[in-house]
């Protein structure tokens, strides 16, 4: 890859933030050394283990807490004869051996990817080599000399030695004969030797040996001779500990160095799959998705310069399927500098085995290389000029520019004598497309849109620019070529109109009719495109008018086969009920005779069915037309609205499912059918209520926040999502664990938590309960 073009499209920034995300200076020095890659599987083999990496993390899982220090640098000296390494390093390396094998579990537990699971299977088993680091040295460094036999007796003989020489000086001092001899009753340590504080004028009373004498002259250190022997007995035995101890070094140096090619793979496979873990922490924190391989084919969606940060207008731009060079034209700050920028720095992205910041389904090639002749090439110290710079560069690119390269050209033609530069410009675009390159240009030059239009595999693009404001909308229009705007822009700040009359003048007498054809079929473009775009959105209109009508007419049929099976039921309790009068008129008819009251009971139970008959089919018909009515009725959002069946109003939120439109009342949100609605007319009085909810707290809080593995910056992120969901949930105390380590979260958090007007106390958790690892908060009531 052309290092000019990364530099140029500031791939280097992206790579330092990508170290900020490591785990290990191991991982961090390797992204540095890594390439861009233009073998396309390699590519996504890295891409797959990076995006596989990112799911397990989404999924709610997090990497283990690990420490994984720079044991590089003792390499080389394990493998030097007589060298060895000290406790502290040597605990650093198991450090690394069981971090690396925690890491090793979790991938091997959580992941699917092939890569992973490979890079996983390599790293050997070295635990036994650690487990005997930590038999000599604790993970501080400490030796454990009650471990070792020989180090153990020797440190028994020094403490009984130690104990004899502070009994002798402790007498000294006890004294009252030789109190006035001393300078003070605190005894002194000389060149590891105990000795006594004695003023000059009594230096003959005590004997012994001077050790040294104060700047003033007024004490002298004096060694008494019965403590002499005793430290001398002393100083051999720590030099034998100390022999000794590098003897056990020396031996614990071998086991590390026998087992170097382990610790060297596992070193370099636990670093490389640092890097990827980066590469998916940018991806969470950057809301990136990987792109689809497409040979041949540009097809960013919504796609966001990563460097500019939260105020970044994302662009849509797709190219190759016929065209291979774009050529975007439009007024100066109107994005297309960065519009070039950001494909080329996403295709590097891309190629270095990262998810890009688009939206899913974009897609690119895997390029051979990218070039890239952007801003000003003025160099002082060559002495070029800006024109000598980019024509410099642009041999360059020609020279080592192949069919799978990409090209971006910036401001193509500019520096010189237009006619000249428009002139060189069309003979390096003519040169590129024999060469089947892919180039995306941008340029001022009125004549190369006429290129855009006359030549094959050649499309012309603009930025979108609002006249009105005079600022620029930064989206790019395919097919269409844009304008500079030089005089509107001019006039709009504060050019006499005189002069911009001339400048008319001159610009009307210098076009030619291709100028004005192109003007024309740029209008016929636009026009057709918005017709389109119209033609497209007609519709989705239709088709969204079609399903509603569709689901409607479902909607009744299902009501209309309700409320007859409900009507039949109702029926059958009736026809029931007047089967038992009827036979009981025939019973007493065939008793006795037929009087003018039973008959008038026969005609009263006929007339009551009729009439029950009528209301069903009324209540039915009723029913079906206060459907179909709610149907022409447009609800919408804040509309007021009365509920049929209890009479309360409210207000519409929403659409909700399935047909539904979700009303808010005093004291409930409810999802209700259209035909279960009434519309409030204006001028009908209302009650004023308040409703007050927390849409933002979308979860609730943890008793137990857990931020080890994250950085700071995303621990205190959580940390104040955290303290406004206890606040809301009235949690007045919770505990963070942050664990240990080197105590960069745990002073991070303790600073935020300080500073933090919420916050009435926080301390360490009980040594049981996590000690300096876990910190407990108190909120204010």
């Amino acid at each position: 890859m052309d290092d000019h073009a990364l530099r140029l499209l500031g791939f280097e920034k992206i790579v330092a933030e990508l170290q900020e995300y490591c785990l290990s200076e191991g991982g961090k020095n390797l992204l540095s050394t890594q390439e861009v890659l233009s073998d396309t599987g390699k590519v996504s083999e890295i891409l797959n283990a990076v995006t596989d990496l990112r799911m397990v993390q989404e999924s709610g899982e997090h990497l283990p807490q690990v420490e994984l220090p720079d044991i590089t640098r003792y390499f080389t000296r394990m493998s030097k004869g007589g060298a060895f390494l000290e406790a502290l390093e040597c605990a650093y390396i198991g450090e690394y051996i069981i971090s690396a094998g925690k890491l090793k579990q979790f991938i091997q537990a959580k992941s699917g990817n092939s890569f992973l699971l490979h890079l996983c299977r390599e790293i050997p088993d070295l635990s036994g080599l650690a487990k005997e680091i930590f038999t000599i040295c604790d993970h501080e460094g400490n030796i454990k000399d009650d471990k070792i036999p020989e180090l153990k007796a020797i440190r028994r003989r020094i403490n009984a030695l130690r104990s004899d020489v502070d009994m002798l000086i402790k007498k000294y001092m006890d004294n009252p004969a030789y109190g006035t001899y001393l300078q003070t009753d605190v005894p002194t340590i000389r060149d590891g030797r105990a000795v006594l504080p004695v003023k000059a004028q009594f230096k003959g009373r005590i004997k012994g040996v001077v050790h040294e004498v104060s700047a003033s002259g007024a004490t002298i250190f004096l060694e008494p001779l019965d403590v002499v022997e005793k430290n001398n007995t002393m100083k051999r035995e720590e030099h034998e500990y100390s022999r000794e101890l590098i003897r056990v070094l020396k031996d614990l140096t071998k086991k590390v160095a026998f087992s170097l090619d382990g610790i060297t793979v596992t070193e370099q496979n636990i670093s490389y799959i640092d890097t990827l873990y980066a590469r998916s922490r940018y991806a969470i924190l950057h809301d990136c998705h990987p792109a689809l391989h497409s040979p041949g084919t540009i097809n960013l969606k919504q796609a966001r310069h990563p460097l500019i940060g939260k105020q970044v207008v994302p662009v849509s731009i797709r190219m190759g399927d016929i065209a291979r060079v774009l050529i975007i034209t439009g007024p100066n700050t109107g994005g297309k500098t960065v519009s070039l920028k950001t494909v080329g720095l996403l295709a590097v992205m891309n190629q270095f085995g990262m998810e890009i910041p688009a939206e899913e389904e974009s897609s690119l090639p895997v390029f051979d290389s990218v070039f890239a002749d952007i801003g000003d090439e003025q160099s002082i110290e060559q002495s070029l000029s800006t024109f000598s710079g980019h024509v410099s560069n642009l041999v360059h690119i020609i020279r080592n520019s192949t069919p799978g390269s990409l090209i971006l050209l910036d401001e193509l033609g500019a520096g010189t004598d237009p006619e000249e530069g428009v002139a060189i410009a069309m003979a390096l675009l003519d040169h590129f497309i024999e060469k089947k390159c892919m180039v995306i240009s941008s340029t001022h030059h009125g004549i190369l849109k006429n290129y855009g239009y006359s030549r094959d595999f050649v499309q012309n693009a603009s930025m979108e620019f609002d006249l009105e404001s005079l600022s620029p909308l930064y989206r790019i229009m395919i097919g269409v070529p844009g304008e500079s705007y030089a005089l509107v822009i001019a006039e709009r700040h504060g050019i006499p109109p005189s002069i911009i009359k001339n400048a008319r003048y001159y610009l009307e007498d210098e076009r030619t009719d291709i100028s004005v054809l192109i003007k024309k079929l740029s209008e016929k473009q636009r026009e057709l495109l918005k017709a389109e775009k119209e033609q497209k959105v007609q519709a989705t209109e239709l088709i969204e008018k079609t399903r509603k009508a569709d689901l409607t007419a479902l909607k009744l049929k299902q009501k209309e086969y309700e409320l007859r099976k409900y009507g039949v039921r109702e029926l059958k309790d009736f026809l029931s009920r007047s089967r038992k009068a009827f036979e009981k008129l025939v019973r007493e008819i065939r008793e006795g005779e037929v009087t003018k009251e039973r008959l008038k009971d026969v005609r009263e139970i006929l007339h009551s069915a009729g009439e029950l008959v009528e209301k069903e089919e009324e209540k039915l018909n009723e029913h079906i037309n206060d459907m179909i009515a709610a149907q022409d009725i447009q609800f919408r959002e804040g509309m007021e609205v009365k509920i049929k069946s209890s009479g309360k109003r409210g207000k519409v939120l929403r659409k909700g499912k399935a047909g539904t439109w979700i009303v808010e009342t005093e004291t409930l949100k409810v999802a209700l059918q259209p035909h279960e609605l009434v519309p409030v007319a204006k001028g009908e009085e209302q009650e004023v209520y308040i409703s007050t909810s927390y849409k933002d707290i979308d979860t609730k809080p943890q008793l137990q926040l857990d931020v080890r593995g994250f950085t700071l910056d995303e621990a205190i992120g959580l940390l104040e999502k955290q303290i406004d969901r206890a606040i809301i949930s009235s949690l007045r105390e919770f505990g963070i664990v942050h664990g240990k380590g080197d105590g960069i979260l745990q002073q991070g958090i303790h600073r935020y938590l300080k500073e933090c007007r919420y916050v009435a106390d926080y301390f360490f958790s009980r040594p049981e309960e996590g000690g300096f690892g876990r910190t407990v908060v108190v909120l204010k009531e």
